[in-house]
C-alpha cells in the first residue's frame, strides 16, 4: 500500500534528523542506543528499540555518526559531516533537512 510506504520514508527522514540533533546536544556529541530511543519516543516518534537501531546503521553507513558496540548498546557519536547535517550546512539524501531558524 503506497500511503504506508510513504509514510515510512518520511517517518524514517525526521527520525533520521532527529537523531542527529540529539546526538548534537548530547554531552560529548554522543548517547547510547537506549537514551536515544527513550529521547525519540518522547518527541512523538513511538518506534520500536530496532527501528532506532536500524536508522543509526543508516546513519553509520552514511558516514553521519559512529557507533560502538558495548555489550546490549550501541554507542552513537556524530561525525563532523554528522553535524553538518543536523545544522543544515550540508543535505544527505533521507534525511530531512532542518527548518530555517524562527520557522
Amino acid at each position: 500500500f503506497q500511503a504506508v510506504s510513504d509514510f515510512d520514508f518520511h517517518m524514517n527522514k525526521a527520525l533520521r534528523l532527529a537523531i542527529l540533533r540529539l546526538l548534537a546536544a548530547a554531552p560529548g556529541y554522543k548517547a547510547n542506543s537506549s537514551v536515544i530511543h527513550t529521547s525519540v519516543n518522547s518527541m512523538g516518534f513511538h518506534v520500536s528499540r530496532d527501528r532506532v537501531q536500524g536508522q543509526l546503521d543508516w546513519l553509520e553507513e552514511q558516514s553521519l555518526t559512529n557507533g560502538q558496540k558495548m555489550g546490549e548498546l550501541v554507542v552513537a557519536e556524530i561525525t563532523a559531516r554528522g553535524m553538518d547535517v543536523a545544522e543544515g550546512m550540508a543535505f544527505v539524501t533521507g534525511v530531512d533537512r532542518p527548518a530555517p531558524m524562527g520557522h
